[in-house]
């Protein structure tokens, strides 16, 4: 290293002292314009001196012409390579290629052209199930394969507080209540695209409902002052036969009557439409969603009219029916909305036909009282519970 720059300095000392030329680019023009500072403009030193230049379209070609026996009796002086060789690059230097600046458009694409591409690319579609081609073959009619909850895995998790989303099931029950109970089914028709099964795997819903059954039992029980055997009597009744027993009976019930006679037609003979059949579990949600109306008109507001309705007359008799066919009414609307909410079932309006007959047994109870023909419904129930 020390020898190759002592001999750069000895070839730049050289040169220095051979010709005193400064390299000055007109950058308009494009083209290398040699001066001598040592001789004056147009002696025949300064032409010996001055290199020729050729410009082509967008080339400049400066050839040097005394330098270059000035370079090779350099190399035969020095004998070193290495000084060649740094000659030679100058050499090369010297050759400039200039490419004209486009003014056209970029080879890239914009930006927010990109972006945009590759949002629609991330965009996800959820498959439905029935449209998605199974790479399978299925035979005509066969049932698809669901990622459906077992009842023994939904049963296990009530022993597990920390899983269960108690806010959420309080707004369930909440818009149940409201003027829109159909929004409660939409959370099932998401958990269908997402999850693959119409029911629900938090059982927080249920667990609260049963909760409530237990302290409304009490309450109850307080109300009569009945003993404590008749209250663990009227406990048992309330949420092993009015809630889990008559809610198991009925969900088959309806499971069954949706599954054999309500299932579309196209659905159901197609080769290229998965059949889809409705979920116990789901069928148990329904039950579930539509009994808590029925708590809160016969558990709730039942409970602070006991004076009246347990009255004698007209007027208690009215009112008691009324809470009855209103709360038995308020459940099979709600039941009719859960399995209207699911695609392949029709007909659905079958599960409206027990409020027309609960309609026409409170008509009969009010028009019959004077004939001896009417019966008061909280009556009744409080003999058949607490006497």
């Amino acid at each position: 290293m020390v020898e190759e720059s002592d001999s750069i300095e000895s070839v730049n000392n050289i040169v220095k002292d051979l010709v005193d030329t400064t390299y000055v680019e007109n950058r308009t023009g494009g083209n290398f314009i040699i001066r001598n500072n040592s001789s004056p403009s147009g002696s025949p030193n300064s032409t010996r001196h001055q290199e020729r230049v050729t410009t082509t379209n967008n080339t400049t070609s400066v050839a040097f012409g005394d330098i270059e026996s000035v370079q090779s009796g350099l190399s035969s002086i020095s004998g070193d390579a290495s000084t060649s060789n740094l000659i030679n690059n100058n050499n090369r230097k010297a050759n400039v290629k200039k490419t004209p600046k486009k003014n056209g458009p970029s080879f890239f694409p914009k930006m927010d052209t990109v972006a945009h591409s590759r949002k629609n690319a991330n965009r996800l579609a959820v498959p439905t199930g029935a449209e998605t081609p199974s790479p399978f073959p299925r035979k005509a009619g066969a049932a698809a394969p669901t990622l459906t909850l077992s009842a023994w895995q939904y049963w296990s998790r009530l022993t597990d507080l920390r899983q269960m989303d108690m806010q959420s099931a309080l707004d369930q029950m909440k818009t149940l209540l409201s003027t829109r109970p159909q929004v409660v089914y939409k959370t099932s028709y998401y958990r269908k695209q997402t999850k693959n099964h119409w029911a629900r795997d938090d059982p927080a819903f249920l667990f609260l409902q049963g909760v409530f059954l237990i302290i409304a039992a009490v309450a109850y029980s307080v109300a009569f002052r009945i003993s404590v055997t008749g209250s663990i009597s009227f406990l048992l009744y309330t949420v092993v036969w009015n809630w889990l027993g008559m809610g198991l009976a009925l969900a088959t019930l309806c499971r069954e009557i949706a599954n054999r006679q309500l299932v579309g037609q196209q659905t159901a003979t197609s080769t290229s439409h998965v059949r889809q059949q409705v979920e116990w579990l789901y069928a148990f949600d329904i039950h579930c969603n539509s009994f808590f109306p029925v708590f809160v008109v016969l558990y709730g507001i039942q409970f602070f009219l006991l004076p009246i309705v347990l009255g004698e007359g007209l007027v208690p008799l009215i009112l008691a029916n009324l809470l009855y066919a209103a709360a038995l009414s308020w459940y099979w609307y709600i039941t009719h909305l859960g399995y209207r909410s699911l695609p392949f079932l029709g007909n659905t309006e079958v599960f409206l036909f027990p409020i027309a007959a609960i309609a026409l047994v409170f008509v009969g109870s009010v028009v019959g009282y004077p004939f001896g023909f009417g019966a008061n419904a909280a009556r009744v129930m409080a003999r058949f519970y607490f006497m």
